[in-house]
């Protein structure tokens, strides 16, 4: 490949596929050149041409992550507005201004009389390690002896979670007393199972992870996490922004109630599309709000306005997907991802993960041996020896009747396509221009996410240079940055 006329290895598939699909931009023009009309706007040809392109979209990527009604999926422009639409939908109950009620730590007055900080600054230490994470999780284990107020939400996530989670969170929080938990997870993924255990004994509202960090893509035990949520009667949303279209997936056969994804990275979408699928049956509540039973619970949506449907009432449609998508729908975007999808699934999730597994090992496995090199996460493995839990490598029989389908492959690997490392005797913005200048296109610094960086203890080095590889990758070109990673440290 080449950019401005210089050789050009592009390693941020985290940030954004490339290449995309192939023949993707010819797609989104010939929607842009061939289709005037306006879905859900008129009954003339080319407002029902539009239409239908927008149900096979939506049919496709339905089809494509198992997701058993097309119309529960609904097309956002990214899966941070997808998360949006879910937080703020369900938990954003009060009044705009000052909070009404007191944040998490204040509502219990603990054993010795002192308030307990809250937990969302339960790390005080810029780069605790582990020990000391799970230390400032005992000092506030003494709110557990309390009695939570059961007005307001709870809201439990992980020490993984990407801004798209946190932000929302501690405006809610701040804003409207949402309580807010943040899990301490080790650098493998795993939560702190004592921590775990008296979060769940809470019985929160609603239990937000993403899948797999774009920090160092390890993949979280999702399933085990929903699964026990759920027992207890929490609403699980889950942030599939680096697993969807990098693992076989199966919506039908996954315990969770919101799935939001990005159509961007994995799914070798274009930009400014996205998706959020809500799981449930025809006896959806159409009320937002907590509630004490696992049920799928319609969040409120952010936007409201013309949908094409119901134009008499002035009232937002309770019909999906109408009322989640008011305004006029990006219709090359749809196209493009279609025809992305179409690729996706001509390939096979099953190839591509494969593919991506070998990309990431050999990568992995090439800096863990340059010297100068700290390579972040723990040991990658490849997809003949992927060391999976009980649950993960279970097959989830698909509720609807006939084959049993699973929710991810049993040789799914425990990483997604994303390896972060430090060099020990240079400084990040030093290493990352270096990189620049020899044409490798990576990322480096916090990535959005400063919880990881405090998980793994990369914080106070200003976080990590991120390469991740996808599916059009080359071995050679893995091999070229392993020299060029190799002749900027021994420089």
């Amino acid at each position: 490949m080449s950019t401005s006329g210089s050789s050009m290895i592009y390693l941020d598939n985290a940030a954004t596929s490339f290449p995309k699909a192939p023949g993707l931009g010819c797609a989104m023009a010939a929607q842009i050149d061939n289709f005037p009309g306006n879905p859900g706007r008129g009954t003339h040809a080319a407002a029902l041409a539009a239409d239908r392109l927008l149900f096979d979209a939506r049919d496709s990527v339905a089809r494509a992550i198992g997701a058993p009604e097309p119309a529960r999926l609904i097309f956002t422009k990214s899966a941070t507005e997808a998360l949006n639409i879910v937080l703020f939908g369900l938990l954003d109950r009060g009044p705009l201004g000052a909070p009404h009620v007191e944040p998490l730590g204040a509502q219990w007055e603990a054993p010795d009389a002192r308030q307990p900080a809250p937990l969302g600054a339960q790390w005080e230490a810029a780069n605790a390690p582990q020990s000391a994470l799970l230390a400032a999780w005992a000092q506030h284990r003494s709110i557990f002896a309390h009695r939570r107020d059961r007005s307001v939400p709870l809201v439990v996530t992980s020490s993984y979670e990407h801004n798209a989670v946190m932000r929302p969170l501690r405006w809610l929080e701040k804003y409207r007393g949402v309580q807010v938990l943040v899990l301490p997870f080790d650098e493998a993924g795993r939560p702190d199972e004592a921590a775990l255990t008296q979060a769940l004994s809470l019985k929160p509202d609603l239990a937000v992870f993403t899948m797999a960090s774009n920090v160092t893509g390890v993949v979280l035990p999702w399933e085990e996490l929903a699964e026990r949520f759920h027992r207890v009667g929490s609403l699980v949303c889950l942030d599939g922004s680096q697993y969807i279209g990098h693992f076989p997936f199966e919506m039908s056969a996954t315990p969770a109630d919101y799935l939001c994804f990005p159509g961007h990275k994995g799914l070798l979408g274009p930009t400014g599309i996205g998706g959020l699928y809500l799981a449930g049956g025809p006896e959806t509540v159409y009320t937002a709000g907590m509630t004490d039973t696992v049920g799928t619970l319609m969040p409120e949506p952010l936007i409201m306005g013309g949908t094409g449907s119901h134009s008499l009432s002035e009232e937002q449609p309770t019909e999906l997907p109408d009322r989640f998508e008011a305004g006029t729908q990006n219709l090359a975007g749809a196209a493009g991802l279609l025809h992305a999808v179409n690729f996706v699934t001509s390939v096979g999730l099953d190839e591509i993960c494969r593919r991506e597994a070998e990309l990431t090992l050999r990568l992995a496995s090439g800096l863990s041996a340059i010297s100068g090199i700290h390579v972040y996460g723990p040991p990658f493995r490849s997809s003949e020896s992927p060391a999976l839990s009980p649950m993960e490598s279970a097959a989830y029989q698909n509720p609807k009747g006939g084959a049993q389908r699973h929710a991810r492959s049993s040789q799914a690997p425990r990483h997604a396509p994303v390896v972060s490392f430090r060099p020990e005797n240079l400084h990040l913005d030093v290493f990352a221009t270096e990189l620049d200048k020899r044409g490798v296109v990576a990322r480096h610094g916090l990535h959005c996410a400063p919880e990881a960086h405090k998980t793994i203890g990369s914080l106070e080095f200003g976080g990590t240079v991120r390469l991740s590889p996808g599916y059009f990758t080359t071995e050679q070109e893995i091999d070229e940055v392993l020299r060029i990673v190799a002749q900027i440290v021994g420089s």
